[in-house]
């Protein structure tokens, strides 16, 4: 699959690694001009330096025939910046980008993000999930002073 990977630091060296090894086709635009160099010579894959939020930068990188994009920013609002315009002027299929703000999913899905995630959301949803299928039971021995306390988690 051809993957455009648009900002990020470690979690975009990280996930360029994992998705070179599963031998997928990637571009790399950053704006630290020091990362680009650094996943050009790790990697050994296309990196494009530049404000990826700008659409000539984009089109500079030549993602047009890209089946997906990956918008890393910190920022929430330039995510969906970058992903609606390679979904829209470049012609990239699907767009994932992470959240800083759980609450922004809906929005973004009905602006057209495919797959907004956010790793807080995810944080969540997995305590409620565990949380959900803890039980915990109290033993008393006979002294009133010790107590046993013994949990549950179920598979």
């Amino acid at each position: 699959m051809k993957i455009a990977v648009a900002g990020g630091n470690t979690d975009a060296d990280y996930l360029i690694g994992v998705l070179s090894e599963q031998g997928h086709t990637l571009r790399v635009i950053n704006a630290d001009e020091a990362f680009c160099a650094c996943m050009a010579d790790k990697h050994g894959i296309p990196v494009y330096f530049g404000d990826p939020c700008r659409e000539e930068i984009l089109k500079e990188a030549q993602i047009n025939s890209f089946e997906l994009i990956i918008a890393l920013q910190s920022c929430d609002a330039d995510n969906l910046s970058i992903c609606q315009i390679a979904k829209k002027t470049c012609g990239v299929k699907r767009a994932v980008c992470t959240l800083s703000d759980p609450k922004n999913a809906d929005v973004f899905k009905q602006l057209g993000i495919d797959c907004p995630v956010s790793c807080g959301g995810m944080i969540a949803e997995l305590i409620e999930t565990i949380t959900e299928s803890l039980s915990c039971e109290t033993q008393t021995s006979g002294a009133s002073d010790f107590v046993t306390r013994a949990i549950r988690i179920e598979q």
